[in-house]
């Protein structure tokens, strides 16, 4: 059986495509630096800008884990997990960006505005 395509359904793919791209552009093509790191452990969210040079500690089911955040950039430094592979995943600093520490259940995302006081988030929903 054979597959013959028409010219609608190239346009579809086409427009398909260019759909997909461009909402990949907009959630991850943030320049890096300038934004803000959300830094979520099991009891609070921690808001940190990128533009300050810091460390901070998270609070997790398995103890603490070590947050750097430098040149516009966030990375796990230390986590008492097995594995480590939230410090493997290396650094972030583009809106979207995030790591992830399943075992201490630790999760740092970037997004380019501080959200103000009562603002509905995901996390709200």
């Amino acid at each position: 059986m054979k597959i013959r395509l028409r010219a609608m359904d190239i346009c579809a793919l086409v427009f398909s495509l260019a759909v997909s791209l461009s909402s990949f552009l907009y959630a991850y093509g943030g320049e890096a630096g300038g934004g803000w790191l959300y830094i979520q452990d099991g009891t609070r969210v921690l808001v940190y800008s990128l533009d300050e040079e810091r460390e901070v500690s998270a609070a997790g089911p398995l103890g603490e884990t070590r947050i750097a955040i430098r040149g516009g950039e966030a990375g796990v430094l230390d986590s008492p997990c097995r594995d480590k592979l939230c410090v493997s995943m290396g650094h972030i600093g583009k809106r979207g960006g995030w790591i992830a520490c399943l075992p201490n259940r630790v999760f740092l995302r970037v997004a380019e505005q501080k959200a103000s006081e009562g603002d509905v988030d995901a996390a709200a929903y």
